[in-house]
């Protein structure tokens, strides 16, 4: 009777080492009875190959049975009456390609031993997690965005041991991994003492720091060249240890999803003690690396591969790498910069953005930024209980002014103000309520906002010594990625331009009322921005806009924070979708904090309207697949410490939490307002009011009306509208609102038909 072996993998367990192994000692192997059907023969020389079962898991995936007999019987079994089939695919073949193996097998009068390793949770988590570096072009930090569980793992087997039961072999790669090759050996019941051993690892694992500069690459070049740079990372130094990076948080997420399966498969599969464990403390940690090279090196190897790669397939997507690549590069690396950017123009000399690029790189070179003194401007309402958070945090990133402009204020900003005033020199406020003598029939100046920028502006530079000067509103603190360079450093850092447009980094909502900036660290980023502008930016400014001010003419270098030329986008004062991911710094946009704050919030009114909400709000929602800030603890720390020194200095604590206390108050208030009122506005009320603890008690409330929301203007069409509007928050009040605009036009079709499919959709959910 023949014996056929199927290794299985599992992934990341030595596969590609294993079939090394065999595709080294093939005809030790005949010798010793075994078949190994070399269909991959530079796994000879270390190379990654999907392993010799690949026909075969093609023939089951196609359900190709005669192919896949004529593949055992055929290819894998020549002249023993022992075969190995070796393969990571195999472990995801159907339950019926599984059953299908073992009929042919049964027929065939062969037996089958499936053999798998399986690794500890974690540390196949983190293994597979940099695979996906390395050959996918993943660009998230590990445990962002895969499963921390062990399904896969548990499914796999399971589907096999339904099928093989006690043919199935399952080891502990991790008791196993120190010599990999006697284990698998000996479950060929082969002695493999004078086989040959191939020297340099096999498909080792990235470093931590070839990780983390690799997946910055991913995001310049979207995964097109990650197998490539990657590959040319780990060939130049093969034998470099690697560790697994352990994160107590991560840890816990994995015990949490992991502990089930892995429990059935020790309990099922498990026969000789030898546990799979869900991580192995004893493994090297991140801070016991001693030989983890640094990101200068990492990336001065990137560097190398760019410049010795010949590119003729894709010339266009390596022109557009090698652009970022060199922006990347830009401050701290600009001989490397300029070198990339003539490989470029070598490439593709006929383009304008390749030339100008590095005209831009070479002219920074010669002539950097030049930055003397920098200010920074906001024009605010109301902020007693925040001013103190967004002065401090621009005094600890060096501004050197910092001007605010003060107008409509009830509350105690000007009492925070003077405090702060009286510590602090180079913190100025103004009151511009004057403004408002200039009025509309309204009582109101619709453009204080945007003079009382300008007024502030033309206040900086005043100074003589002020170069460059920042604007935004009190929600917005920006930030070096770094978080370590002072503002002054982080615009000389760029070449000499007229404006710096730096993009929002949207935070998402925070869990807990009043917390400091940063405490939330997940955010999403967005094509608005706001504006750097130098002194020779201001002398032609020709209207002064917050985002980006417009100017008589354009002569001047206007770039982002990347370096590269600001490109706009759908208008003048946002910037194109597909900017590059490689800024250099962000803007914080505080836009929501908590849901109290953010309810007390829209009652400031906006400056340019007389609605008492601001309307410029789309409510609360969980937005998926945010990123998280990447700043160090440590770095943070200083930051908070700082920021609380700041309290004590300004005499501020008594002060904020009464402040605080009367944000609490001012909340509660939302919704106290005659119907009226809500049913003239009920568009904007429905609008910044979703997602929010507000709404149920909104949407309630409009529902007791009845007749009364038919005698709106337009009623029928603003109901319809408005439900439609609703379909991706919540099918119920789309329902709801839709009824009521039936009975002001029972014949409507669109509303019938959406009744209908309203009353479907939430019939399937439930």
């Amino acid at each position: 009777m023949k014996k056929l072996y199927i290794h299985i993998g599992l992934s990341k367990t030595g596969s590609s080492a294993i079939q090394s192994w065999l595709s080294l000692n093939v005809e030790k192997l005949s010798k010793q009875g075994v078949d190994y059907a070399d269909l991959n023969p530079s796994a000879k020389d270390g190379k990654i190959t999907a392993g010799n079962g690949v026909l075969l898991f093609h023939a089951c995936n196609s359900e190709n049975w005669e192919e896949a007999e004529r593949l055992i019987l055929s290819v894998y079994f020549k002249k023993n009456k022992k075969a190995i089939i070796s393969s990571e695919t195999l472990q995801n073949i159907s339950p019926l390609a599984i059953k299908m193996v073992n009929d042919i097998c049964q027929k065939n009068n062969i037996s089958v031993n499936v053999i798998a390793y399986a690794r500890s949770v974690y540390e196949l988590l983190y293994s597979n997690y940099l695979q996906g570096v390395k050959r996918h072009g993943f660009t998230f930090r590990f445990g962002e965005r895969e499963g921390m569980g062990y399904k896969p793992q548990r499914r796999f087997l399971e589907n096999y041991n339904k099928v093989f039961e006690n043919e199935l072999t399952v080891l502990n790669y991790d008791s196993c991994k120190a010599d990999i090759y006697d284990s698998f050996a000996q479950l060929l019941g082969i002695k493999a003492n004078k086989f040959v051993v191939k020297n340099k690892k096999v498909n080792r694992s990235l470093t931590f720091i070839e990780s983390e500069v690799l997946r910055k690459m991913n995001e310049l070049h979207k995964g097109v060249f990650s197998t490539e740079i990657s590959d040319y990372l780990i060939n130049l130094s093969p034998e470099q240890s690697t560790a697994v990076f352990y994160d107590d948080e991560l840890l816990e997420k994995t015990k949490k999803h992991a502990t089930k399966d892995l429990k059935w498969i020790n309990d099922n599969l498990i026969h000789n003690n030898d546990f799979i464990k869900l991580e192995n403390s004893k493994e090297q940690t991140i801070n016991e690396q001693t030989k983890e090279v640094n990101e200068t090196k990492v990336l001065q190897d990137v560097v190398r591969w760019a410049m010795d790669k010949e590119e003729n397939n894709k010339v266009q997507e390596f022109c557009d790498f090698l652009c970022k690549l060199a922006a990347f590069l830009n401050e701290d690396y600009l001989e490397s910069a300029i070198l990339i950017m003539e490989k470029a123009k070598k490439l593709n000399p006929e383009d304008n953005h390749i030339m100008s690029l590095l005209t831009m790189f070479q002219n920074k070179k010669s002539n950097p930024a030049i930055c003397n003194e920098t200010a920074v401007i906001a024009v605010i309402k109301d902020e007693s209980a925040y001013i103190h958070e967004w002065v401090h945090h621009y005094h600890h990133f060096g501004f050197n002014h910092i001007y605010l402009a003060v107008n409509r204020t009830s509350d105690r900003t000007i009492e925070v103000l003077d405090k702060i005033c009286s510590k602090y020199q180079s913190v100025k406020y103004f009151i511009t309520d004057w403004i408002d003598k200039d009025s509309d029939e309204s009582g109101i100046n619709p453009n204080m906002q945007r003079l009382s920028y300008s007024f502030l502006a033309n206040e900086v530079f005043k100074n003589k010594n002020v170069t460059h000067c920042l604007s935004l509103d009190a929600d917005e603190f920006f930030y070096p990625k770094c978080f370590k360079k002072n503002i002054n450093d982080f615009i000389g850092s760029f070449p000499e331009n007229e404006m710096l447009s730096i993009h929002w980094a949207c935070q998402g909502v925070d869990s807990e009322e009043f917390l400091p900036p940063f405490a939330n660290n997940e955010y999403y980023i967005r094509p608005q921005v706001k504006t750097v502008i130098s002194r020779s930016a201001f002398e032609k400014i020709k209207k002064f806009t917050v985002h980006i001010p417009l100017l008589c003419e354009k002569n001047g270098l206007h770039i982002d924070a990347s370096g590269l030329p600001f490109v706009e986008g759908k208008h003048r004062e946002i910037s194109q979708i597909n900017f590059s991911s490689n800024q250099k710094g962000f803007i914080l946009h505080r836009m929501i904090r908590s849901d109290l704050e953010y309810l007390a919030l829209l009652l400031r009114k906006r400056p340019a309207s007389t609605l008492r909400l601001k309307n410029n709000r789309n409510g609360i929602f969980v937005k998926p697949g945010l990123l998280k800030l990447d700043i160090p603890k440590e770095t943070l720390n200083v930051y908070y410490e700082s920021l609380n020194a700041f309290i004590s200095t300004c005499s501020l604590r008594e002060i904020l939490n009464e402040e605080r206390s009367e944000i609490k108050g001012r909340a509660k208030q939302i919704l106290n307002v005659s119907d009226e009122e809500i049913l003239e506005n009920i568009e904007t009320y429905y609008t910044v009011l979703n997602g929010t603890s507000a709404f149920p008690l909104l949407h309630s409330r409009m529902r007791t009306l009845g007749d009364r929301l038919l005698k709106m203007e337009r009623p029928v069409d603003r109901l319809r509208d408005l439900a439609i509007h609703m379909e991706r928050f919540d099918l119920n009040v789309s329902l709801d609102l839709m009824r009521i605009a039936l009975i002001g036009r029972p014949k409507g079709l669109i509303i019938k038909r959406k009744i209908i499919s309203y009353e479907s959709k939430l019939k399937q959910g439930s």
